[in-house]
């Protein structure tokens, strides 16, 4: 059983190391909040804010979000969310086997639609509200919160009810 394990285990790391090879990024959000950190004052003010964000672990989960989350995005669509402009938008084609998804892009939003295949015309929208760091997945006829974001936590909410908290501090 422990070998069965190892190697889902295995092939997992795998499986996710292909996915994320060449998504290097322009890690967006972490270089507005540190461009805003050097605009807030003289040195002495944002070496604290810096120290600060460091200690509070802000960085840490601006620099998650970016590697996990919009750097996969721009790495897939070729445009960052954080970096669009109000009204701005960025579609994309994608194809695999009998499918074809459009992928439209504007700030804090993603819909993707399936053009060809089976499901042609079904599509989802994920929507994030800075105000309450809510990730909203809309398929047309329901709306459920996917997960939620707030200062050094990031909570996972599942299908099935239960969610998981992850500490970004780390």
């Amino acid at each position: 059983m422990k070998t069965i394990t190892r190697i889902i285990a295995l092939l997992l790391v795998g499986i996710m190391l292909f996915n994320l090879a060449g998504c290097y990024g322009s890690f967006a959000l972490t270089r507005k909040l540190y461009d805003w950190n050097g605009s807030v004052g003289d040195k002495w003010i944002n070496s604290a804010i810096m120290w600060l964000f460091l200690i509070i672990p802000v960085y840490n989960a601006a620099t998650f979000i970016d590697f996990f989350l919009l750097n996969t995005i721009e790495f897939w669509t070729g445009s960052n969310l954080v970096t669009m402009e109000d009204g701005e938008q960025s579609i994309k084609y994608v194809s695999d086997a009998d499918k074809t998804y459009k992928i439209t892009m504007i700030k804090n939003n993603l819909k993707i639609t399936e053009t060809e295949g089976p499901d042609k015309g079904k599509s989802i929208t994920l929507t994030y509200s800075p105000e309450n760091g809510n990730w909203t997945m809309n398929d047309g006829s329901n709306s459920t919160v996917i997960a939620n974001m707030s200062k050094d936590q990031l909570k996972l909410f599942y299908p099935e009810g239960n969610s998981r908290n992850i500490d970004l501090s780390r």
